[in-house]
């Protein structure tokens, strides 16, 4: 579960609630990770009453501040028992730097490989990736320098994602994204809504917000190869996707699928 940031903590709580029931409600064992955050003590603090108040069975908070404490024995053995993992917001190249590549993160794919969930909100979305953004310039003025990357988790494959999408005007970041990276779709996440991947090879949305999906398989020109980078390129043929709460997208075969009969009929107002 890939969250924009800023998700709704106080009044429905859709996406929390959802984080909830897919790690096992009452039966869940939820660990929390607030390393990216500045604050990691109130942010895992704030996230544990969360969960606890949303009925999780059993809710713990890991702080790992560097490499060796995300190599920790201790740390892996929490998360071999827990059945959903949430990452809290933050600095995403704090967090990669610090979980790639560790027994944690072996650990969290792991955890993902016998059913459990991950969530993650603002960096820890932007960390579910293989390729990840770490940095970049808002505006819809696209240009090849207006975005750096990194690998990250690796959790999903073939997907760029970015958050606070819509707020933070990072479309044009997006596109250079998948511009330099055509063979990935890009994932645009707004605040308040989430884009879960599941095992079948789809993304389904819930929230308030919109998830835009950037196709760059059929671009038949672009000339970002040499154009300076701080000069717009042009590329021609890309495909956006707008998604709201109920739409799904196949990744395999890059086509959006119409909501359930359900979603329909609980968006039209009747009952379901």
């Amino acid at each position: 579960m890939a969250i924009g940031g800023a998700e709704d903590k106080i009044k429905k709580r859709v996406i929390l609630s959802e984080f909830t029931r897919m790690a096992g409600g009452e039966n869940a064992k939820i660990v929390i990770v607030p390393a990216a955050s500045m604050m990691p003590r109130e942010r895992g603090d704030l996230y544990a009453t969360l969960f606890r108040e949303l009925g999780a069975g059993d809710v713990d908070v890991v702080h790992v501040a560097n490499r060796p404490e995300a190599n920790s024995p201790a740390v892996v053995e929490l998360l071999e028992r827990a059945t959903g993992v949430f990452v809290t917001g933050g600095v995403q190249l704090r967090l990669i730097s610090m979980l790639g590549g560790t027994a944690m993160s072996a650990a969290v794919n792991a955890l993902l490989s016998r059913g459990g969930v991950y969530g993650g909100t603002s960096a820890g979305a932007a960390v579910i990736s293989s390729h990840m953004i770490v940095t970049g310039r808002g505006g819809l003025r696209v240009r090849r320098g207006m975005v750096d990357m990194a690998p990250g988790l690796g959790l999903v494959h073939d997907v760029i994602i970015d958050q606070h999408f819509s707020q933070r005007g990072r479309l044009g970041r997006l596109i250079a994204s998948v511009g330099l990276n055509p063979q990935f779709l890009g994932v645009g996440i707004d605040e308040d809504t989430a884009a879960i991947f599941s095992p079948d090879g789809c993304l389904e949305v819930i929230g308030e917000g919109q998830v835009a999906v950037i196709d760059a398989s059929k671009v038949t020109s672009t000339n970002l190869d040499v154009v300076a980078k701080t000069k717009p390129f042009s590329i021609v043929g890309l495909q956006m996707h707008l998604l709201t709460h109920g739409n799904r997208f196949n990744l395999r075969t890059r086509n959006a699928e119409e909501p359930s009969e359900m979603i329909r009929l609980t968006r039209s107002g009747k009952k379901a």
